[in-house]
This record gives C-alpha cells, structure tokens and sequence, in this order.
C-alpha cells in the first residue's frame, strides 16, 4: 500500500503511542473499515519490534561471546591472559558502542518531527459551546446532533451530520458550523478541509469563533510541516493584547 505523509505520520505516532485518545479512536475506526491500511499498520509495527529484538539479541550475544572467550583464557600465562582480556574487552566496548548508535539512530529516526511534537504539546480540543449533550434529550436535528457527536470525540459522525445541515438554527452563523467541522476534520488528519473551514471562519468578522479558528488555523499549518504560514499567524495573534490565545502564540514562536 503506499502511504501519503500524513499516514505516515499518522502511523509513526501510533506506533509510539502519541495519539490523544480522540486520535487513537479514529485511528482504530480506520483499521477496522480499511484492510489495506490495517495490514500496512501490522507490517510497521512487527518491523519496529524485529528491529528492537535484533538489536537485544544481539546485545545478548555479545555478552555470552565476551564471557566465553574469557573463561577459555584459563590456561594461558599470566601476561598473555592480561592482554588478551584487555584486547576482548576493547573488542567488546566497540561491539557494544556500535549497537548502542545503532539503537539511538533507531530511536531518532522514530521520533516524530519537531513540529509535531509542538503541535501535540500544545493542540487541545476545543469545547462544544453550541449544543452540549443533554441527559436523555432526543433529537433529530442535524446540528445539535453534529455538535452532540463533536462533543464525544465522534468525528466523522459529526461531519456527516453537519453535512446534513440545510437550515441554521437562529442566532447561529455558517462560520460556527464550519469552525467545529474544520476541528473535526482535523482530529481525523484531513488537513486540507481543515485549512479550508478555518481560514473561513478566521475571516468572519461576526463570529465568536474568529480568533479562536486563528489559532487553531496556525497549529493546523505547524502539524502540516507549513512553519513560515504558522508562525505567520503566531505572530499576529502575539501582538493582539486582546486575542484569547496570546499566552500561547508567545509560547509556541519561542519554542519553534
């Protein structure tokens, strides 16, 4: 199967168990509905342990070969026995220094990249504001549905039911559907319905979501690897004394 960057990603962080629990339930849906993607998932994650185990084995091979060769020493004279010790032991410090780069090359090639790290640090899902779930409050309408489905992490079933949606209820704007639709989207790694929905909402000069979409449209561009678009937007939203996530731009334009 051959996998875009974001699957790659994607797998990578799964591997290393870096996915929020939102990430993780979309992740595991995945699997279960596409077998390609399963199996190349399973291909990843038995290399990643043959790799590790090789390299255990092979640490343990080392030992059991360097105490052999010592204990077979027995019979040799005094002077000789120091020196050949002393050359097994170098031998045997430059077996292990190697597995050991080879172990932290391994390690460092598995790490994901600094920006998403920093998008992990400091991405948290926001609120549903709009429609919270309700104890035992039925309802058929495709909004309140689509928030309620948001709010429990069920993402894809969120879109499908904003999707649906022909009428808004009053008061609510388009730019605050599309704000939590573009939030969907992302926790589900569709970064290019993300950047569209939020660069939208970010311009609605009437929607309480327009700051809010800001920053969220800058951690998007930070997790696509797009750094000059994200600090871009850091920045302003940095110089902005009454922008809801000032704190944070300043922090995150620190640590890029």
């Amino acid at each position: 199967m051959d996998l875009n960057d974001k699957d790659e990603i994607l797998i990578e962080k799964y591997l290393q168990n870096g996915l929020s629990a939102q990430q993780l339930q979309a992740f595991e849906a995945r699997m279960q509905t596409d077998k390609d993607f399963k199996t190349e998932v399973q291909l990843r994650r038995n290399l990643a342990e043959a790799a590790k185990e090789t390299g255990r084995k092979n640490l343990k091979n080392l030992f059991e070969k360097a105490d052999a060769k010592l204990d077979n020493e027995a019979t040799i004279v005094p002077m000789q026995k120091a020196k050949t010790r002393s050359l097994n032991l170098k031998k045997w410090a430059a077996a292990a220094a190697i597995l050991f780069l080879l172990g932290a090359s391994l390690w460092w090639f598995l790490q994901p990249p600094a920006n998403e790290q920093l998008f992990a640090k400091y991405y948290e899902p926001f609120p549903n504001l709009e429609a919270p779930l309700e104890k035992n409050a039925a309802s058929s309408d495709p909004v309140k549905l689509g928030f309620q489905a948001y709010e429990k992490g069920n993402y894809q079933e969120a879109i499908d039911h904003f999707q649906a949606v022909s009428t808004l209820p009053n008061g609510m704007v388009k730019s605050s559907v599309d704000f939590y639709k573009g939030l969907c989207y992302l926790a589900i790694f569709d970064y290019e319905e993300t950047e569209s929905l939020l660069k939208s909402a970010s311009l609605e000069t009437n929607s309480s979501y327009g700051q809010v979409a800001e920053w969220y449209l800058a951690l998007t561009y930070l997790k696509m690897g797009q750094i000059s678009q994200s600090q871009t937007i850091l920045e302003a939203i940095s110089k902005n004394g009454k922008h809801p996530f000032q704190k944070n731009a300043i922090v995150v334009l620190e640590e890029m």
